[in-house]
């Protein structure tokens, strides 16, 4: 068996690639995701596009093979994650992942870090509602409160997450106005 899987051709031989190279059979690859062996042989034969989530699943079942989620978004073209703003997810769930993934987390350091148990950060990852205590967490360790700077007209300027591009208008600025973060930015990554 190898390690290397070149990110080329479609996602079908990709996924079929690194269930062959790890010598399992679609059940035990399904198994091992957290997938049915006839979503794995879906996946293979390009019947059905995995969900983004399937990818971090992978990752953190075969941590040695040198996967990381944003190579894999850029060739099969799944959004990369690249922000910690909170307004740039759609869901509470995304962002949880973004979250943990911007800071090179696994699951089970992630879970750590919150003080749960990884089948949490999974379940919540797989659209559980999280707890309000977990969501709390997560913006004390992961969040800063914005405090406002003063601007040159005497107001004071917008929080500007660390993570994202100032000015820049599009479908996520309209999810800004209903984010549940009002008035909290991203912690500035160390």
């Amino acid at each position: 068996m190898t390690s290397a899987h070149p990110l080329a051709g479609d996602v079908a031989s990709f996924i079929a690639a690194i269930r062959v190279d790890l010598g399992m059979s679609q059940v035990a690859f399904g198994a091992m995701t957290g997938r049915s062996a006839q979503s794995i042989h879906r996946y293979e034969c390009g019947v059905r596009r995995p969900p983004a989530v399937f990818f971090h699943d992978l990752i953190e079942a075969v941590p040695d093979r040198g996967l990381r989620f944003n190579d894999i978004a850029a060739t099969f073209g799944y959004r990369p994650i690249d922000s910690a703003d909170p307004a740039r997810y759609g869901s509470i769930h995304e962002f949880f992942t973004g979250v943990r993934v911007l800071n090179r987390r696994s699951r089970i350091g992630f879970a750590a870090i919150l003080s749960v148990p990884a089948s949490h950060i999974m379940a919540v990852e797989h659209w559980a509602k999280p707890e309000p205590e977990l969501v709390q967490r997560l913006a004390r360790r992961f969040l800063r409160r914005h405090t406002p700077t003063p601007t040159s007209s005497g107001g004071s300027a917008p929080c500007v997450p660390a993570h994202s591009t100032s000015g820049s208008a599009g479908p996520s600025s309209t999810r800004a106005a209903q984010t549940p973060y009002q008035g909290v930015c991203p912690a500035p990554r160390r």
